[in-house]
């Protein structure tokens, strides 16, 4: 095993920056979130207990707290109304200081080097369950000789999903790299939307059952008996809907008809290396 080392060229990594803001309001539809700023991570009620037996510090009782927000913007999508405490009616009259609803949100963040500075490539996407909003004080002044956009701001809470084998939490983040980079495309296409597919958030046990279920499997099909292999991609899902069922080691059947495959029916394939 090699010696550990120390500064090298590229390995100087720092996050920066914010964009990328979708909301998912009452329905789960993503709508972009323009003129964001800023948002502010933090922990609530997070604290340790220390126990002592015989004078020894034996143990630490630890309360990991709730994850803990404030986004910054200049502006709001209309959708967001619902979750600041303003109801539009199909007029357009907008009620204030109705019921907060909860909704869904998520942002990148990017990742840079000491080479390719924020151009790196690398980022995190940033998802949010179960959020709620509290608005600050807003202070409408006069315009003078230059304008002085408002910047808003919204304090965030969260309430924590139950999710299976970890604690319960609110905040999911995807590290670009150490994400497989076609299941990583399926989830920005489940985020942000794409050919066929609808931006949408629900739940997060929903959203973990995506990416549970996401599989990617290169196979080899024969044409014609002839022992000439042509290479091809699959991306399907281990569901009812899109079956893969193991043969043996080697051999894999597929339902290309629900695969995407322009041949209907079950054709064999033998993976890759």
């Amino acid at each position: 095993m090699s010696r550990l080392t120390w500064n090298a060229p590229g390995t100087h990594t720092f996050e920066t920056g914010v964009d990328r803001m979708v909301l998912y309001s009452v329905d789960g539809m993503g709508v972009a979130w323009n003129g964001v700023t800023g948002v502010t991570e933090s922990v609530e009620s997070a604290s340790v207990t220390p126990l002592y037996l015989d004078g020894i510090k034996i143990l630490e009782a630890r309360l990991y707290g709730d994850f803990k927000a404030t986004i910054e913007a200049y502006s709001a999508p209309f959708e967001f109304g619902a979750h600041d405490g303003t109801a539009f009616d199909i007029q357009g009259i907008g009620y204030g200081l109705q019921p907060i609803k909860p909704f869904n949100f998520s942002f990148r963040t990017l990742i840079g080097n000491d080479i390719d500075r924020e151009d790196s490539g690398a980022y995190k996407l940033h998802v949010v369950f179960n959020a709620y909003a509290s608005p600050s004080d807003r202070q409408h002044q006069t315009i003078g000789s230059s304008v002085d956009p408002i910047s808003f701001s919204w304090d965030i809470t969260t309430v924590p999903s139950r999710i299976s084998g970890r604690r319960p939490t609110a905040h999911l983040v995807i590290d670009s790299r150490n994400t497989d980079p076609a299941l990583l495309s399926a989830i920005e296409d489940h985020l942000y939307g794409g050919e066929g597919v609808i931006g949408q958030l629900t739940t997060m046990q929903e959203f973990l059952d995506y990416i549970d279920a996401f599989l990617e499997i290169e196979f080899y099909e024969e044409q014609d008996n002839s022992g000439i292999f042509t290479s091809a991609m699959y991306r399907a899902y281990k569901s009812a809907t899109v079956p893969v069922l193991a043969v043996g080691e080697e051999t894999f059947w597929v339902d290309t008809s629900t695969s995407g495959d322009p041949d209907a029916g079950f054709l064999n394939y033998v993976i890759g290396d």
